[in-house]
């Protein structure tokens, strides 16, 4: 059965097949109709029972549609409960991606995120910082000192760099901190110690 369309155009005659065209074309849809119910009506019959709230409708093993309760959570209803979650970095770089990895069981669950390629290109050298501070010194002089007196940087080997709180030990083993520099004269500390022993 098939119908051809008629595109009719304006103030055309009106005959008998064409409106017997249309009665023809009415008549197989209708018909088409009946048989796809009927087909319908084979695939699907409406459950004997109905069903209830929380229900769904599921096919039996005679193939019939029948009710059945909704699962609580995945295809079994058993609820699960995560344990533990892990996540590892490797150190390459690249695109970035993850891999999650399920374990444990249906009921205790544990889970492992693997992330890869994270880390990024080797940077440009960054600039150079300032300088840090001087470093105290430690210096040696050709003779014995006075404490709380006084010296020259000639007295002091490598004496021309020295600086305050720097430390001179004298010929005796004696220990002295530089507590100011004047001119050419270095101001002496008390001694602190002596490396001699008696």
């Amino acid at each position: 059965m098939s119908y051809t369309k008629k595109t009719w155009a304006s103030k055309e005659l009106i005959t008998t097949n064409a409106m017997n065209n249309i009665e023809t074309g009415i008549d197989d849809a209708h018909k088409d109709i009946a048989s796809l119910n009927t087909e319908i009506n084979k695939k699907l019959t409406k459950p004997i029972e109905d069903g209830t709230s929380g229900q769904v409708l599921s096919l039996g093993e005679d193939n019939n549609l029948i009710y059945k309760d909704m699962p609580k959570n995945g295809t079994d209803g058993k609820n699960a409960t995560i344990t533990e979650v892990t996540a590892t970095v490797d150190d390459n770089t690249g695109t970035p991606e993850v891999e999650v990895s399920l374990g444990g069981t249906e009921e205790a669950r544990t889970i492992n995120f693997s992330f890869k390629n994270l880390k990024g290109s080797k940077g440009d050298k960054g600039d150079t910082g300032n300088n840090g501070a001087k470093g105290q010194g430690i210096f040696t002089a050709k003779e014995a000192l006075t404490p709380s007196g006084t010296t020259t940087a000639d007295k002091i080997n490598n004496g021309e760099n020295i600086a305050q709180n720097d430390t001179i030990i004298d010929i005796n083993g004696d220990v002295f901190t530089v507590t100011s520099i004047s001119d050419s004269t270095i101001n002496l500390s008390e001694k602190l110690f002596s490396l001699k022993t008696a």
